[in-house]
C-alpha cells in the first residue's frame, strides 16, 4: 500500500469527488479545506488515502478509467480534473501530507479571517 495524497483546486472538486463516487470510493472525499494563509474560504480540497500501486499508475498515466463510462464525468472533465491535480505518492504515511502542504504553499484551512476595522467618523 502507498500513501497518497492529492489536492484539488476548489472548481475541480466537484468533479473530483464525482470520480471518487463512481470509482466506488463513496461522496466527499474531498475534504479537507486549504488555503495559501490558513484562513477560509478554501481554495482547495485534499484528501488522504492508503492506496494500492495500480491507482497510482492510473493518475500518473492520464488514462480515462474504464469505470468513468457512463458515469457522467466526460474524458474532458477528467483531463481537466488530472491538470490542476496535485498527487504525491509515499511507501509511508510520517510526515507524508505535511511535505506535500508545504511544498505547494498550503495551509490547513481552518480560521477565520480578521473582521474589517470599522472606520473612524470623520472629525467636525
Amino acid at each position: 500500500m502507498l500513501s497518497c495524497v492529492l489536492i484539488l483546486p476548489l472548481d475541480q472538486v466537484d468533479t473530483g469527488n464525482a470520480v471518487g463516487v463512481a470509482m466506488g470510493w463513496g461522496p466527499d472525499n474531498f475534504s479537507v479545506p486549504l488555503s495559501s494563509d490558513g484562513y477560509l474560504p478554501a481554495t482547495q480540497y485534499g484528501l488522504h488515502a492508503w492506496v494500492e500501486p495500480w491507482f497510482q499508475e492510473l493518475i500518473e498515466s492520464g488514462e480515462y478509467p474504464p469505470q468513468l463510462e457512463g458515469s457522467g464525468v466526460t474524458v474532458e472533465q477528467y483531463d481537466a480534473m488530472l491538470a490542476v491535480l496535485i498527487s504525491s505518492f509515499w511507501p509511508d504515511y510520517e510526515g507524508h501530507w505535511d511535505a506535500v502542504l508545504t511544498a505547494n504553499g498550503l495551509q490547513l484551512a481552518d480560521q477565520e479571517p480578521e473582521p474589517e476595522p470599522e472606520p473612524e467618523p470623520p472629525i467636525e
